[in-house]
Parts: C-alpha cells; structure tokens; sequence
C-alpha cells in the first residue's frame, strides 16, 4: 500500500487539519481515507505529523505487510529517519509515535514528495478544515470488494 498524508494550518498557529490517504501500490485505489481537525490553533508541522499518524493507524489496522509512506513535508520525513534533529520540543512526541508506528509495519519506506503529488491527502486536510470536522471511510471490503 502507499499512505500520503499531508496538514495544514490557516493562519500557523491558526485552524489547522490534517488528511491521509491509503492507496493500492502503484494505483489510484483508495482503500481507506481520513481527515482531522485540529482546532483554530494549531502550528502546520504538528498537522503534518498527524496526518501522517492517523494514515499509519489506519495501515496497522488493515494489517499492512508493505507501507510507501509519501508527504509532501521535507521536515516529517527527515525527522522520522532520524535524518534530521527535531529542533522544537513539541514535535518530539509526534515523531516519536511516528516512528513507533512504523516500526510496527514490515518494511515501511519513508519518500518526500513533492505537492502536486499529494493532492488528494491536501484535499481531505482542506475539508477537515472548512468542516471543522473529522471523519475516516473504509472504502475496501477485501482483495476484490470496495469500489
């Protein structure tokens, strides 16, 4: 499976939310989806990790053998290969249940993307916001259900 997730925050701090997605490898099949708000004050960072931490929820859930994980967040990913120093002390529990998670999927692999990649989590992200709501759809019944 491949997870993009992407956050943001009108105003940083300011209304922020976050959206992932879990797609089949290589294709546009959406096999599950979700979106959180976060309330009206909240930094972009803190909603990236999260939208990353509710699409890796989501992977273990369904039982995820093999996980591409693509952000559009330079930061999250280096932060979470240990790449890069967290530098603001809020982060460091995120990118720690971050990592904790990953560690509990078979051969995650971590990739920066760029933005015109990662529309589709940008979107949920946005209608998390606009709705100031939260919501998560399964959208795949087995090997051959969904739609």
């Amino acid at each position: 499976l491949e997870l993009y997730f992407d956050g943001g925050s009108r105003g940083n701090p300011g209304v922020a939310g976050c959206g992932a997605v879990l797609t089949v490898l290589g294709t546009s099949r959406e096999v599950w989806t979700g979106y959180a708000y976060m309330g009206s004050s909240e930094t972009n960072n803190v909603a990236e990790y999260t939208g990353m931490i509710i699409g890796l929820r989501a992977a273990i859930r369904i039982g995820c053998k093999s996980l591409s994980v693509k952000g559009d967040s330079k930061l999250v990913i280096q932060q979470c290969l240990n790449n890069w120093r967290v530098n603001q002390p809020h982060l460091e529990p995120l990118r720690d249940a971050a990592q904790a998670l990953l560690r509990d999927i078979p051969h995650p692999k971590l990739e920066h993307v760029r933005r015109e990649h990662n529309a589709r989590a940008d979107g949920l992200g946005n209608i998390a916001m606009d709705l100031r709501q939260s919501s998560q759809t399964f959208a795949c019944a087995g090997p051959g259900g969904g739609r």
